[in-house]
């Protein structure tokens, strides 16, 4: 498109330039600005640039792109009718593994954008062979990756495409998951693109423990919590669990404060009050902590300011400053006198049970025992 843009002469017999994804962007205000009103310029997707430059932008409902120029759609805009989409639904629910298994079921068990989780379970357990991890990985490059490539192959035939551009190969092998939503899975990884693991890897989408905004100490608990879930029982997650609640209980502070970037400290300040009404609660610990800094009179230790990294912890009440948070730039400092008002209980809920209890519901698995009628009655 550049190329033709820009070293072939242009003979003006267009009205409206429609242009769709990145590369296509400099082009199309190029041409706008070269024929002014005299064109149309449409652009679909976010172009990433001021909307001023186009006459029109189509974007779907999920871009958070807006504005007066602005034509939102449902999804992906696209030409297929809905028979269309009826008759080629679900390749592998209609076809290939149904008729294999003589089943009617849906073997996806996740789809997105641009990645597809089957279930082959079923498969495996006709079959029952030796290397189940091999013969998977024979499966998906004889039977499955060409289910797709047909699929591909009559899309854009039908559609006068000039090759297939798109394709699909076999990303992992995992003997055991857990989905909790779109884009949000934690997988237990025997193959990963044909590298074979000696020991499987557990591979987290989505989930706390990939999130900065999590304390170190529990990304790592997190991690090792979810080989335990996928790979034990109830019982030795509960006391996994059970054991590094104990070790959380005896950490310092800083180790289990919730690590932030502050914004805006300043402008979310009070003379009267310290704090204005709602101020997150994380500047508001860090406006406090100013506060307590100077009334004792602790200039060794920095202030907080605008754009600076913090943490921040919650607090027992009642205690000496009569709040229930506190932050601070590294540690604690012990001349505030809150190491005793720490409320771990609380912290050890928002930082890791938070983050576990979601994944346990859907297996029907607690983080503790729970006493029941059937126990009470043992």
């Amino acid at each position: 498109v550049q190329k033709f843009v820009f070293k072939n002469k242009l003979i003006k017999n267009f009205d409206v330039v429609i242009s769709c994804g990145r590369k296509s962007v400099i082009p199309s205000i190029f041409l706008k600005k070269k024929y002014k009103k005299k064109i149309i310029n449409i652009h679909i997707q976010d172009p990433k640039v001021s909307i001023k430059n186009f006459d029109f932008i189509v974007v779907p409902d999920h871009d958070s792109l807006r504005g007066d120029n602005v034509l939102i759609s449902k999804g992906a805009i696209h030409y297929l009718t809905k028979r269309e989409l009826e008759e080629n639904t679900d390749y592998l629910k209609s076809d290939y593994l149904n008729n294999l298994l003589k089943t009617k079921k849906d073997y996806v068990i996740t789809i997105d954008t641009d990645s597809l989780y089957v279930g082959l379970g079923d498969l495996v357990e006709k079959f029952n062979p030796k290397n189940k991890i091999d013969f998977l990985d024979t499966i998906c490059q004889e039977k499955l990756e060409p289910v797709f490539e047909r699929a591909y192959h009559s899309f854009y035939s039908r559609h006068g495409g000039l090759a297939n551009k798109m394709v699909m190969k076999r990303e992992v092998i995992a003997d055991r998951g857990i989905y909790l939503a779109k884009k949000r899975y934690i997988l237990n990884v025997v193959d990963n693109e044909g590298v074979r693991y000696k020991v499987p890897k557990i591979k987290t989408t989505g989930v706390e423990a990939n999130k900065s905004s999590t304390p170190e100490v529990c990304r790592e608990a997190l991690k090792e919590i979810f080989k335990v879930i996928i790979s034990k029982e109830q019982t030795d997650v509960q006391q996994a669990i059970k054991q590094f609640k104990e070790h959380f209980f005896s950490l310092d502070p800083y180790q289990i404060a919730f690590p932030r970037g502050a914004q805006n400290i300043t402008g979310y300040a009070d003379t009267s009050t310290i704090y204005k009404k709602g101020t997150p609660i994380h500047v508001r610990g860090a406006l406090l902590y100013n506060k307590i800094r100077k009334e004792k009179n602790l200039m060794q230790y920095p202030n907080l300011r605008n754009g600076d990294k913090l943490k921040f912890i919650y607090l027992k009440q009642p205690n000496p400053i009569k709040e229930n948070v506190i932050a601070f730039p590294d540690y604690l400092p012990e001349e505030f006198g809150l190491d005793d008002y720490i409320d771990r209980e609380l912290q050890f809920e928002k930082t890791f049970l938070d983050a576990i209890e979601p994944i346990l519901q859907p297996i029907g698995w607690t983080a503790s025992p729970q006493m029941t009628l059937d126990l009470f009655f043992e």
